[in-house]
């Protein structure tokens, strides 16, 4: 006879058993402190069981590991927390260094020396809960992965959803240094709601419940900075139609002058690169046929417009091309 309540019975056992807890570990070794390696366990523990209120199993103090940084003896303790879960637990981890932008990641760190990564530790805790609203349970300073010389990364390790999260901003590869694009990348963000909170170099660290979309480009090279100026109003119209907020200049090298800008916005702007252009033989006559190349532009491209037309030297550096940037 077909018994329901075996079949019942077994069904319980199984989705019972299919859904129990098992230990996981969540483990991380922190900056020696006047308290015991045993006593950073037993802190580690608290602070864990009030972010995840997770059962804590146990915590452990797995050693003290000793090593050299910057010329200096410096020691870590090793930590462990055991916890009933049914999958482990993934901290959501704040980490000052650079990813793939703007995300975050153990690349080139924030801070040239250990000893400087250590002393930002409590203000950046602060701030991470401050901004993400999760307890800080552990932070910590270690090499960043990549680079030469040696640089360091600031991590902190919370656990729940961050109100906000950190990203990084920093200056595309063949851009030059200069001090105005440094001053108006950090407009642009606190503009869009960013929250700077740490700054290295061309590197910028701010807290934000989203990316924050500022985008410089290089608009072209010009032999000269009167050549470069000339162009700089056909950008500057072009950004006011895109943006309220945004900077442009010329940028003077060794070799060449560049058009570059600077703006806060979604939109992405494209370019030809001039390879449609037909020789210009100087600048006045490249700036002169603007009208006419934008035009036939529009009429190629179901009239999209052409936003702005620089005229900029050849690639051959024997005359001028116009280049046209429209939106994507």
């Amino acid at each position: 006879m077909f018994n329901v309540s075996a079949v019942f019975l077994f069904f319980i056992l199984i989705s019972g058993s299919a859904g129990a807890a098992s230990l996981s570990t969540y483990w991380v070794r922190v900056p020696s402190t006047q308290n015991s390696c045993a006593e950073e366990a037993r802190l580690l523990s608290e602070r864990f069981t009030q972010a995840t209120r997770a059962r804590v199993a146990s915590s452990e103090c797995r050693g003290e590991v000793a090593f050299v940084a910057d010329g200096r003896s410096h020691k870590v303790y090793s930590l462990s927390v055991s916890y009933e879960s049914l999958a482990p637990m993934i901290p959501h981890s704040a980490k000052f260094g650079e990813g793939y932008a703007p995300s975050t990641g153990n690349g080139r760190g924030a801070y040239a020396t250990y000893v400087e990564c250590l002393g930002d530790l409590g203000a950046q805790r602060q701030k991470f809960e401050e901004q993400t609203r999760l307890t800080a349970v552990a932070a910590f300073c270690a090499p960043a992965a990549v680079g030469h010389p040696v640089t360091y990364v600031l991590q902190i390790d919370g656990f729940g959803k961050p109100a906000k999260s950190l990203f990084v901003y920093r200056h595309p590869f063949m851009s030059r240094p200069d001090a105005r694009f440094d001053d108006a990348a950090g407009r642009l963000l606190a503009a869009g709601g960013a929250v700077l909170v740490r700054q290295s170099g061309e590197q910028r660290f701010y807290y934000s419940e989203y990316f924050v979309p500022v985008r410089r480009q290089i608009a072209g090279f010009f032999p000269s900075v009167d050549a470069c100026m000339a162009q700089q109003p056909e950008i500057h119209a072009m950004l006011e139609s895109l943006s309220v907020h945004h900077f442009s200049g010329c940028v003077q090298g060794a070799k060449s002058t560049t058009l570059e800008l600077i703006r806060l916005g979604h939109e992405m702007i494209g370019s030809d690169l001039g390879i449609g252009s037909p020789h210009y033989y100087s600048l006045e006559e490249c700036m002169a046929d603007r009208t006419r190349a934008k035009s036939a532009f529009a009429a190629r491209n179901l009239n999209r417009p052409a936003l702005a037309a620089i005229c900029r030297v050849n690639d051959s550096r024997t005359g001028y091309a116009m280049e046209l940037f429209y939106r994507l």
